[in-house]
């Protein structure tokens, strides 16, 4: 396992375990996010985030964290994909406590920025990206296992925090 693509629902802890996991392995942790934000909420264009992610990909170790539509044909390069299915409510019970801890404890995030009370309520709210995007990134994520051109990848599908920890508890350090 050298290049990882975790893939999984907004606030899953995509970004968490690919931190872990880069750790575990001395491997280079890329966050999609952190390639698409700019300071200020303000986005790379898409040929930007592209091109950010094909040049990553080049690299012999990876771990992407991430679903961004427009860079999902790199995954082909990858030799691992981790997808966290996690059920929705675990979901949205861990991205309200992350939500409301950037908030209230002014946690950066994404190149600087920072989560406000105002986002949250407003039709930008991450909360709300997780209602609309959940069962969209659960087909996804189902497509990608059975996915014939990515046959070639180890796949693991991990159904709940603790399944992910046990499972990255067993990998040995390289």
């Amino acid at each position: 396992m050298q290049k990882i693509w975790i893939i999984g629902a907004t606030g899953s802890g995509k970004t968490t375990l690919g931190k872990q996991l880069a750790q575990k392995l001395n491997n280079q942790a890329v966050d999609l996010d952190e390639l698409n934000w700019l300071p200020n909420w303000q986005c790379v264009s898409t040929e930007e985030l592209v091109k950010a992610v094909e040049g990553v990909t080049e690299a012999e170790q990876w771990v992407i964290s991430g679903n961004y539509s427009q860079t999902q044909k790199y995954m082909i390069r990858a030799d691992t994909i981790i997808w966290l299915d996690y059920s929705f409510s675990l979901v949205l019970r861990q991205l309200l406590k992350r939500t409301f801890r950037r908030i209230f404890k002014g946690e950066l995030c994404c190149n600087g920025n920072r989560e406000s009370l105002k986002m949250t309520l407003s039709r930008e709210s991450i909360i709300l990206w997780l209602f609309r995007t959940y069962r969209k990134r659960k087909r996804i994520g189902e497509a990608t296992m059975i996915n014939p051109s990515l046959a070639h990848l180890q796949m693991h599908h991990f159904k709940s925090p603790r399944q992910t920890a046990n499972w990255l508890q067993s990998l040995q350090s390289e």
